[in-house]
């Protein structure tokens, strides 16, 4: 019975995240949008399971932390700027910082969304 319920909520929250983005479609009001992020992440929320919610409260500060040093390093502006796959040497040099460095923040970057396609060779674009 439980999972009947547990199965019909979430279908009634993908529901209104349906509705929710058919509004914000149709209109691009600011209203529309917030109200279909709320949807879905009531949805997400719905999924995930208590640990989930431990690790994210665990880390983010370790996600804020990156966010910033991407910032001090100006990795989000260099990518933005040059529109096409940046080498980690060549982001590491805009700071004379350390390589390394710079793929440890990136793989933190990539896994909290804030970024795609690292590789050694390249980073390709902002999400």
């Amino acid at each position: 019975m439980a999972t009947t319920v547990c199965n019909e909520s979430i279908d009634q929250l993908q529901n209104q995240v349906r509705e929710s983005l058919g509004a914000f479609r149709s209109q691009r009001e600011e209203t529309d949008r917030v109200a279909a992020l709320k949807a879905a992440q009531r949805l997400v929320n719905a999924l995930q399971k208590p640990q989930d919610s431990v690790y994210h409260l665990a880390y983010s500060p370790t996600h804020a932390m990156c966010v910033r040093i991407a910032l001090d390093m100006d990795i989000f502006a260099t990518l933005t700027e040059r529109n096409g796959p940046v080498s980690l040497d060549d982001l590491a040099a805009v700071k004379k910082a350390s390589p390394i460095l710079v793929e440890r923040v990136l793989r933190i970057l990539v896994g909290i969304d804030y970024m795609a396609n690292v590789t050694r060779a390249s980073i390709s674009r902002l999400r």
